[in-house]
Parts: structure tokens; sequence; C-alpha cells
């Protein structure tokens, strides 16, 4: 079976990498100070790992909201499956 890509599932492609993009901004944003306090709690030093662990976590953070998101729109936008009438 051979599947096309469509002007639609490009148009989602490009949505998911701007929601991927905007939770890699606001979760660096919004985890650099909690992180800065828990690594001085831990003793971390390192800026160099201090930066890898939490864009580690960022990253991660960030895929899984944008495939939350994803597998969302994909439910959304599939069509149902028909019925066989008898």
């Amino acid at each position: 079976m051979r599947r096309t890509t469509s002007r639609k599932a490009l148009a989602i492609i490009y949505v998911l990498g701007l929601i991927w993009l905007v939770a890699m901004i606001g979760g660096a944003a919004v985890l650099m100070h909690p992180m800065l306090a828990l690594y001085d709690t831990l003793g971390v030093e390192s800026a160099t790992v201090q930066m890898v662990v939490t864009m580690a976590l960022v990253i991660i953070l960030a895929s899984l909201v944008t495939v939350g998101i994803g597998l969302v729109l994909r439910a959304k936008t599939e069509p149902e499956p028909a019925t066989q009438r008898r």
C-alpha cells in the first residue's frame, strides 16, 4: 500500500515542530532556576554538567509534550473506520 504526503500532513508536521521549539525555549526558561538550586544543594559545580543535564531534561520534556499533542491530533484527524451494513 502506497502512502502519499498531503499538505495537511505537512502542516501538522510543521505545527508539531513549532510546538517542540516553543516547549524547548519555555522549558529551558522555566527549569533554569529550580535546576540551579538543585545543583547548589547537590554540590555540582561544573557548568558543563549542569548544562548537559538541564538540556537533556528539557529535550525529554519537550519531546514528550510534542508526542502527546501529535497523538491527540492524529486521533482527531484520522477518518473513522467504515462500518459494514448487512
